[in-house]
C-alpha cells in the first residue's frame, strides 16, 4: 500500500522480515521466492501451491455433508506442526534463535495441494521476539483462532501458535470451532477465557489420547501447553503410530474427490478406447517434426486432426501429436477413511451458514 510505503519504519520492517522468510525453505512452508520493488512499491513473490486452502476444503466438505476423517485431520495437523517446528527453530548467522511466530494459524493460511501436500502460508504477520520489532499491544491475527494472550494484547511466544493450531485441530475433529460466538465481543471473551465445549460434551467418541492432546494445546496457562511445536508433534505422531495413519496419497485422494470437476477441467479430457485408437492412428500417419516445428493439430474426441485455436510448439525431437495430447492420469478414489458421512460421526451435520463464520 502506498501509505505504508511512505513509512520508512514499516518499509524497513517489511524488508527485514522478507529477508528472514527467504530462508524458510521447508516442504511444509510456502517458499518466499523473491523480494523486490517496482515504482516505489515493494513486493514479495511467493511459491505457487496448486490446490486450495483448508478453509475452502472444509467448505466443500460441508457442502457435501461430509468431513475429513480423524486420520486425515491428524495428518494435516502433523504436517503443519512440521512446518511450525522448522520455522520456530530458525537461527541467525550467529546461531541465535530468531524466535519467529506466525501469529495467524487459521484454515485460510493452511494450503492443501492437489498432490496431497500441506503447507503454511502468510508468514507476513510473523514477527521476531526482538524488542525493536515490537509495536506495543496492537493485536494482529484472526480472533477466532487466537491464543488468549494474543487476543488480550499481551506478549506472546511461539506457544501462541500451538494454541491457534489446537483450534484448527479441534475444528477438524469436531466439525465446529472451539470458540463459536458470532458477536465480536462475545467471541473475544470466549477466546481470552479459553472456554469451549470438550469433545465429549458434544457427544463425540474421541480416543482419550487424542482428546488429551487437543486439550493441552487449548489450555489457557501458557506454561501448561506443549513446550514447543516439536513436543506437540511427537505427541501426535505417537498417537498416530497407535492407530490408523493417513498418508500423502490419502490426502491427494481426498482432494481429487472434493475438487474432481476443477481437476477434470484443468487436466483436460482423458481419451477412452476409441479416441485412443484414433490418436494412435494419427500419430502413425502424422508429419515428422523438425526443430521447434509448429503443430496445427490438437487431439479432440471424434476428430483426431481438428485444427487447434492456437499453435503448439513442439520441442526438438518430440512428436507434436503426443506433446499436444492431454496428460493421462487415473483419477484417484478417496479411501474409505478419507471422508466420513455425518451420520457416521454420530452427530448432526452443521449448517453451512454456521460454518461460514468459523472458516473466516
Amino acid at each position: 500500500h502506498r501509505t505504508h510505503a511512505a513509512n520508512p519504519n514499516l518499509v524497513q520492517r517489511f524488508v527485514n522480515e522478507a529477508k528472514i522468510l527467504t530462508n524458510l525453505s521447508h516442504r511444509n512452508v510456502v517458499q518466499v521466492l523473491d523480494l523486490g520493488k517496482v515504482d516505489d512499491q515493494y513486493f514479495i513473490a511467493l511459491e505457487f501451491v496448486d490446490g486450495a486452502d483448508l478453509r475452502k476444503v472444509l467448505e466443500r466438505c460441508a457442502a457435501l455433508k461430509k468431513w475429513p476423517s480423524r486420520a486425515i485431520s491428524v495428518f494435516i495437523t502433523i504436517e503443519v506442526l512440521r512446518g511450525l517446528d522448522f520455522a520456530h527453530r530458525r537461527t541467525d548467522e550467529q546461531g541465535k534463535r530468531l524466535g519467529l511466530i506466525h501469529r495467524d494459524i487459521t484454515p485460510a493460511n493452511v494450503l492443501c495441494s492437489y498432490e496431497g501436500e500441506v503447507r503454511i502460508t502468510d508468514f507476513g504477520l510473523a514477527r521476531t521476539l526482538a524488542p525493536s520489532e515490537l509495536t506495543g499491544n496492537r493485536v494482529v491475527g484472526t480472533y477466532r483462532y487466537m491464543s488468549p494472550e494474543q487476543a488480550a494484547g499481551d506478549p506472546v511466544d511461539q506457544r501462541s501458535d500451538l494454541f491457534s493450531l489446537g483450534s484448527v485441530l479441534y475444528l477438524l475433529l469436531c466439525a465446529r470451532p472451539p470458540f463459536d460466538a458470532t458477536k465480536p465481543a462475545r467471541l473475544i471473551d470466549q477466546v481470552i477465557s479459553a472456554r469451549y465445549p470438550r469433545p465429549g460434551d458434544l457427544g463425540l467418541q474421541m480416543p482419550e489420547r487424542l482428546a488429551a492432546i487437543v486439550e493441552q494445546a487449548l489450555i489457557k496457562p501458557v506454561d501448561q501447553r506443549f513446550a514447543s511445536a516439536e513436543v506437540m508433534l511427537r505427541a501426535l505422531e505417537g498417537y498416530e503410530r497407535a492407530t490408523t495413519r493417513a498418508t500423502v496419497s490419502d490426502m491427494r485422494a481426498l482432494m481429487e474427490e472434493l475438487f474432481a470437476e476443477e481437476l477434470r477441467v484443468r487436466r483436460g479430457f482423458s481419451p477412452g478406447a476409441e479416441e485412443e485408437a484414433a490418436l494412435l492412428e494419427f500419430e502413425a500417419s502424422g508429419p515428422t517434426p523438425g526443430d521447434a516445428e509448429v503443430s496445427q493439430y490438437r487431439f479432440t474426441p471424434g476428430n483426431a486432426s481438428h485444427p487447434a485455436p492456437a499453435p503448439i510448439v513442439s520441442p526438438q525431437g518430440s512428436d507434436p501429436a503426443r506433446s499436444a495430447a492431454p496428460a493421462r492420469r487415473p483419477a484417484a478414489v478417496a479411501p474409505r477413511d478419507s471422508l466420513t458421512d455425518w451420520h457416521d460421526r454420530k452427530q448432526p451435520a452443521p449448517q453451512i451458514e454456521s460454518l461460514a463464520s468459523a472458516l473466516e
